[in-house]
C-alpha cells in the first residue's frame, strides 16, 4: 500500500511542476500573425504535419506524411484560428518521395 501511495504522490508532484508546451522551445521568438507566409499545414483526419512552400505550386514535407487524401492549408499562423485570406488544396495530381523506405 505505501508503495502505491508514494507513486501516486510522486506523479501528483510530477504533474503539478510539469512544462508548459510554449516552453519546450528552446531560444524561440513568437512570431506575429502572417509573418512566415510560406508555412504550410499538412493534414488528415489521423495526421498532422507541418510543410514549407516552396514555389506556388509545391510544399515539401516530411517522407511520413504521405497520405493520398492529405490537406494543406497555407500561411497559417495558429490551426485553430480562423483566416479570410488562407488557401486549402487537396494534392491529386503528383506525390514523390525520394526514399524508398516505409516511413508509415
Amino acid at each position: 500500500m505505501v508503495p502505491i501511495r508514494l507513486l501516486a504522490n510522486l506523479l501528483v508532484l510530477q504533474l503539478s511542476y510539469a512544462r508548459k508546451s510554449s516552453e519546450l522551445v528552446t531560444g524561440g521568438l513568437p512570431c506575429n500573425i502572417n509573418e512566415h507566409p510560406f508555412l504550410a499545414l499538412v493534414y488528415d483526419d489521423k495526421h498532422v504535419c507541418a510543410g514549407t512552400l516552396i514555389n506556388e505550386k509545391w510544399v515539401l514535407t516530411a517522407a511520413h506524411c504521405d497520405g493520398k487524401n492529405m490537406k494543406i492549408v497555407v500561411g497559417v499562423h495558429s490551426r485553430k484560428a480562423r483566416y479570410e485570406n488562407k488557401q486549402k488544396r487537396v494534392p491529386q495530381e503528383k506525390f514523390f518521395c525520394t526514399s524508398d523506405r516505409n516511413y508509415t
